[in-house]
């Protein structure tokens, strides 16, 4: 169960989507930070099981208030301002960030992908390591 998440003037942004099963909140950072090869801050309100998530990548720290009038338990992106940890974890929702350059990675090499198979143009992904 995907769907459209987010909004930036009428354009969504992101996806939201439901888990087969519920997420235990810790297991749920920890399979983050494998999937992401990277550190994964987690500002937790509580222990009760992740249902949903929406997701933005890059520096969409503030769009977590989206998953207020979504109904949505928990969040992704890249980024984590000091206001948003505290205003997340205090409306009850789980926010994650999983690291700017981490969160990007997946949308430029599935476009890497498509332009390779569409048009046949060798394309190549240059990673860096990147803390952010």
């Amino acid at each position: 169960d995907c769907g459209p998440f987010g909004d930036h003037k009428g354009v969504s942004t992101g996806i939201h989507g439901t888990f087969v099963s519920p997420q235990k909140p810790s297991e749920l950072k920890l399979k983050l930070e494998k999937i992401l090869d990277h550190n994964v801050l987690h500002s937790c309100p509580d222990d009760r099981p992740i249902k949903t998530l929406g997701i933005i990548t890059g520096g969409a720290n503030g769009d977590w208030v989206h998953c207020l009038s979504d109904n949505l338990d928990a969040y992704l992106t890249g980024e984590m301002s000091e206001h948003d940890w505290h205003e997340a974890k205090e409306s009850g929702v789980h926010m994650f960030a999983g690291g700017h350059h981490a969160t990007e990675r997946f949308g430029i090499q599935a476009l890497q992908g498509l332009i390779s198979k569409e048009y046949g143009v060798e394309t190549i992904f240059i990673d860096s390591q990147n803390p952010a």
